[in-house]
């Protein structure tokens, strides 16, 4: 009886610390006050018929692509938004978003983001009321893929995910509305490298566009196999900006490749049009919700 009695105790303090540990380890993250956040979640799919979250490759439905550019762009902005005296943080984890950290920022930079952004009902809602009160979003390339299948995020945007040519392209910034500092930071006669062309075919009574690719830039084999064909506005806006509320939007379909990141040239692009949208620059013309 004693030895059962002495085992019993033994084991409620073995399990003591075990309770403390699984406790800690529920406790949500700390985040640092930064005037920057760089947002790299990518691998969580969303079957839109059930509801069900799964990573990549766990059912036959979760199909995710993730851009190795993601990580890659995300540390050079870092490096580039520090440089220039902004407080940044990188992080994929979305329970920032219902931190106080969210008290201070003034930019989030989706940075090729891909599929389901949030965990939970609350971090989405914090998200949008972000940018409705006055908050700056950077959005890049394939980050208009993400909350698939919802209009309340291509309405936000002010387009989303359609299509990509299969052949890589320049971009000439011919096109372009040099009146934006995003733009006017650029040389003339500036052409981007080759690039995965995302297309979104955003909504041009509620956007700005910033930056169209003429229908007659577009190599001709993408012509010849693109089943849609020219778009009714002679090409493919690219970039473009807008307001929801208080806050402003820019979106730019370019930075596919990892390797262009590194670029100071796209890095200052990107740079300019951060601070745009944290209130920087001209007015935004348009306005949209």
């Amino acid at each position: 009886m004693k030895r059962l009695l002495l085992a019993a105790i033994a084991a409620i303090l073995a399990g003591g610390p075990r309770v403390v540990a699984d406790a800690q380890e529920r406790v949500p993250p700390v985040f640092e006050p930064v005037d920057v956040l760089v947002y790299t979640r990518w691998q969580y799919v969303k079957n839109q018929k059930t509801g069900e979250v799964a990573k990549s490759g766990t059912a036959p439905w979760a199909k995710a692509y993730h851009h190795d550019s993601t990580e890659q762009g995300a540390e050079a902005m870092r490096r580039c938004f520090t440089a220039n005296g902004l407080k940044c943080l990188v992080t994929a984890d979305p329970a920032f978003f219902v931190s106080d950290a969210m008290k201070t920022l003034r930019c989030i930079m989706l940075c090729n983001c891909n599929h389901e952004l949030f965990a939970t009902d609350a971090q989405r809602e914090a998200f949008y009321a972000f940018v409705e009160n006055g908050g700056g979003l950077l959005v890049t390339h394939s980050a208009s893929a993400c909350e698939r299948g919802s209009k309340r995020f291509r309405d936000f945007l002010g387009g989303s995910f359609e299509r990509h040519y299969r052949r890589h392209q320049p971009v000439p910034f011919r096109h372009a509305d040099r009146s934006h500092p995003a733009i006017s930071c650029l040389p003339n006669g500036y052409v981007w490298a080759d690039d995965e062309i995302y297309l979104n075919h955003p909504d041009e009574d509620h956007v700005r566009p910033l930056l169209v690719l003429d229908w007659g830039d577009v190599l001709e084999e993408s012509r010849k196999t693109d089943k849609w064909g020219c778009p009714k506005s002679g090409g493919h806006v690219l970039e473009w900006c807008k307001t929801f509320g208080k806050g402003r939007i820019y979106y730019t379909a370019l930075g596919h490749n990892a390797k262009d990141w590194d670029k100071k040239e796209w890095q200052l692009h990107l740079l300019e049009a951060a601070r745009w949208t944290m209130g920087e620059g001209e007015e935004c013309a348009r306005d949209g919700k």
